[in-house]
């Protein structure tokens, strides 16, 4: 992420960006933020003319969320069941 990488050179002295520059920090975070924008932007388009691709991505969601809940459960089953 450049908003990370900019603030951490910004405020790490010595590192390899050279030191203290307010500079590089609000550039790099109006950087990220233009890239966020831009891809909000192109992500709302292909949403948009692709209806289809909301549901498979809900689909994603819906199945990593049983599985994380079904494997927690055996997980926490096999934690309290006596040895």
């Amino acid at each position: 992420d450049p908003g990370i990488r900019s603030s951490d050179c910004a405020q790490n002295p010595g590192d390899q960006c050279g030191g203290h520059h307010l500079w590089v920090l609000i550039f790099g975070l109006a950087l990220s933020i233009a890239f966020m924008g831009v891809a909000a932007a192109l992500i709302a388009r292909i949403l948009a003319r692709n209806h289809w691709i909301g549901y498979l991505g809900l689909a994603v969601i819906v199945y990593v969320s049983v599985s994380m809940i079904y494997e927690g459960t055996l997980q926490i089953i096999g934690v309290m069941s006596p040895a």
